[in-house]
């Protein structure tokens, strides 16, 4: 999934974030091409922080921004909340509901609503679980060291030495079978020559 942030919120944590609402939905996260993340105005304790658009394979969520604990916890709901409507729309885009009016799919905001509210439930149940597991940052792998050019071709050439080594090898045994079978032959024809 190719993510766009402009929140404050690392990308491990939405992708973690993603992942956990298509699992609980039912679509398969690799179904997702590309998820945006930006950033809304400021959040007010009345009404919703985020909104979204979903479309076949994609979707956008635009997340405002709060200040205090209160609001703060508003505001990881309504992103848990929109995010879990959008991918349902996704989800109802794959499944061919088309119970929208237009008939272009993506299934009612009923429908979408239904499975928004189970999908924030589970999360409710497990917030402060799922919360601290998507805060927790991937660990740094050992960075490898790269191989300077010098070094990549000297192995190269350690190689191709090897193979023409063992090619000469070969062929000085061959070479060595057939004086032998060359000096049979000429003792053979010179005992028929007499």
């Amino acid at each position: 999934m190719k993510l766009h942030n402009s929140t404050n919120y690392p990308d491990y944590f939405l992708r973690r974030m993603v992942s956990w609402c298509c699992k609980e939905i039912g679509l398969p996260v690799r179904h997702i091409r590309e998820a945006k993340f930006r950033k809304g105005g400021p959040c007010h304790s009345r009404g919703t922080s985020a909104s979204g658009r979903a479309w076949l394979r994609r979707f956008v969520v635009t997340h405002g921004y709060a200040d205090g604990d209160d609001l703060e916890k508003l505001v990881m709901n309504d992103l848990v909340r929109t995010t879990a409507h959008e991918l349902v729309h996704v989800f109802l885009f794959r499944e061919r509901s088309n119970t929208r009016r237009s008939g272009n799919g993506g299934g009612s905001e009923r429908e979408t609503n239904v499975y928004m509210r189970r999908v924030y439930s589970a999360f409710e149940i497990k917030r402060d679980e799922l919360l601290a597991a998507w805060n927790q940052p991937p660990k740094q792998r050992p960075a490898t060291p790269k191989p300077t050019v010098q070094e990549k071709r000297a192995k190269a050439v350690s190689e191709a030495l090897a193979r023409w080594q063992r090619k000469l090898k070969l062929a000085q045994t061959k070479v060595k079978q057939y004086r032998s079978k060359a000096r049979y032959y000429e003792k053979a024809l010179a005992a028929k020559g007499k």
